[in-house]
């Protein structure tokens, strides 16, 4: 089943404010906060979620690994350290 728009929504904005409580998440997306629990618990909401996660943390990580070379390459070895 695919997810409704607002679920994508609720998805987008979970990432986008991550300590957010699920009154303030449900004032953005526009639903009510017992929802959220509801879609949680919905295993294709998890899979989408999850997997907006792995994209997330996979952008994320290039974007360090690129910054560590370009920091080493212009003499700061300190960068690969790490």
């Amino acid at each position: 089943m695919a997810l409704k728009p607002k679920q994508k929504a609720l998805i987008e904005a979970i990432l986008a404010y991550p300590a957010a409580p699920h009154t303030e998440l449900a004032e953005i997306v526009g639903i009510n906060r017992n929802t959220i629990t509801q879609w949680k618990r919905m295993p294709e909401f998890q899979e989408e979620l999850d997997k907006r996660l792995k994209e997330i943390w996979k952008d994320s990580e290039a974007i360090a690994v690129m910054n560590m070379r370009k920091l080493a390459s212009e003499g700061n070895f300190q960068a690969n350290k790490y």
